[in-house]
């Protein structure tokens, strides 16, 4: 890529029409990290689901990365919903790691982290098509080992964290992610490979810390985790609790 700023479009979605002339005004009248932008998520067929549009228009202040982590915590770290400055990129060395499903959750907080100015666009951008046999419907195994690789990577992480407010994020994004790690399980259907998936992961980690920012349905999860490992085994459907 040779573009001074860089906007990653999965082949299944598309963009809004004229969409680049206005993000490329945005870019002209303050070149910034990294730019937020809001979207929509639509059906196959192309209906509209939900607007994703946590930012209103005139209220488009920079904020630094770690500001706007803390402000806008959620699993929307999809790599399509911001455009970045190429040498913001490339000076840091952030590259997704290759064959990881999963690879946005693993690089973009990270990617945000440190950056010095995030900005919001307050217009529509980008639509995100949602199929009926998404990846929570088909679990395999590899992505339960993407889970669990981009999972260790945040604990080796975390320690070189020296600011307490950076460190706290992380500590919840990984506990987030071990909940993750259970829903996708409990839509798996190999039944003796997911109690050896559940065995290891409590070995590697005895229990779940309840966090600010948890919302009630993974804290109730992370509460039956920590009470019985096989009361969880037994929740076969664990799916439903976090529907």
């Amino acid at each position: 890529m040779k573009g001074e700023y860089i906007w990653f479009v999965d082949s299944d979605d598309w963009i809004e029409p004229g969409i680049l002339k206005r993000i490329l005004l945005a870019i002209s009248l303050c070149a910034k990290d990294c730019f937020r932008l809001n979207y929509r998520t639509v059906t196959e067929a192309g209906k509209i689901l939900k607007d994703y549009t946590p930012l209103k228009k005139g209220d488009e202040s920079c904020q630094t990365g770690i500001e706007f982590l803390s402000k806008d915590f959620s699993f929307s770290f999809y790599a399509w919903s911001f455009v970045f400055n190429r040498y913001f990129l490339l000076k840091n060395n952030f590259f997704f790691t290759e064959g990881l499903i999963f690879e946005d959750l693993q690089l973009i907080p990270r990617v945000l982290r440190k950056a010095k100015c995030v900005k919001e666009l307050p217009f529509i951008a980008y639509n995100y098509r949602q199929r009926k046999d998404s990846l929570v419907n088909s679990v395999n195994e590899k992505m339960l080992d993407s889970v669990l690789y981009i999972l260790k990577s945040y604990q080796n992480y975390i320690p070189s964290i020296s600011n307490d407010k950076e460190k706290k994020y992380f500590i919840l994004l990984s506990n987030r992610i071990k909940i993750m790690f259970l829903v996708l399980l409990g839509n798996f259907e190999n039944s003796i490979k997911k109690r050896r998936y559940l065995l290891d992961f409590k070995r590697e980690y005895p229990s779940i810390k309840i966090l600010i920012g948890m919302s009630l349905k993974e804290k109730i999860c992370a509460i039956i985790y920590n009470f019985s490992l096989q009361l969880l085994c037994g929740l076969f459907d664990i799916k439903y609790l976090l529907k």
